[in-house]
């Protein structure tokens, strides 16, 4: 299942040379790097993208970004709080499926001047986003930017959008695991079981009688998922697990 050229054979990489860079890599921005020494090995990729947060919902709540591009675009980028216009962004942590940028709508004046400042500064003009989740819902989003036409871009990423977006939910395991949620993953089921009953307003008695166990160990259950999800209180607990996932909104009640 490699990313191979059609046209000519030129493109030698694989998924698999992918991930393993990905879990070779000291950091995941060394991760970042790497993935752009391999995708771009045909001129095609110009630059890469991963962007998340802490709690993987609102990407400019406590954003989590590892990129290859300029170094003065990361700081323009950045100073002049362009997260907050920035299409790409906002398109990526609502969508399900990849997007080309041209499907983009721009929806005022300054997103407009966003991708044409983007543009003299090195970004590329043309790209494409692919939204990366968790098993538990937290959000992200793997992108890549090329200088090709238009049309020599879609040429080039439709016959290998499987293999890309392999790579970005492979890119947004190693992150969670690595640097946004290293405890989340570690959560007895139990505990969100507990976390669950008690976000439908259960007490901690009538909690632990449906789930046939001891107040203390649901007592017990509710302090692991606190600290495991970084909150001081139940409330808080139950909020993030929704937020990240573990709870859907609809079960609360």
């Amino acid at each position: 299942m490699g990313l191979v050229d059609t046209q000519g054979g030129k493109y030698k990489s694989s998924v698999t040379t992918s991930f393993l860079a990905i879990d070779n890599a000291p950091s995941i921005e060394n991760a970042i790097n790497d993935l752009r020494a391999i995708l771009s090995r045909d001129g095609a990729v110009e630059h890469l993208v991963y962007h998340s947060s802490k709690l993987g919902v609102r990407p400019s709540v406590d954003p989590y970004i590892r990129l290859t591009y300029p170094a003065t675009w990361i700081k323009r980028y950045l100073t002049r709080g362009f997260i907050d216009v920035d299409p790409v962004v906002r398109e990526g942590f609502s969508r399900a499926l990849p997007f080309d940028w041209t499907e983009l709508t721009l929806i005022s004046e300054s997103e407009l001047e966003f991708f044409q400042d983007s543009v003299q500064h090195g970004v590329g003009t043309a790209g494409i986003s692919i939204p990366v989740q968790s098993r538990y819902g937290h959000r992200g989003l793997f992108s890549l930017s090329s200088r090709l036409s238009q049309d020599e871009w879609e040429e080039w990423w439709r016959p290998r959008i499987a293999e890309l977006s392999e790579i970005g939910h492979h890119l947004h395991k190693r992150a969670l695991e690595r640097v946004l949620a290293p405890d989340i993953g570690q959560l007895p089921p139990r505990a969100i079981e507990c976390l669950e009953w008690m976000s439908r307003g259960k007490t901690m008695a009538e909690t632990a009688m449906i789930l046939g166990i001891t107040d203390n160990t649901v007592r017990a259950y509710l302090r692991t998922a606190r600290s495991k999800l970084g909150t001081s209180n139940t409330m808080q607990a139950t909020t993030l697990a929704i937020e990240l996932g573990l709870i859907r909104p609809s079960e609360r009640g």
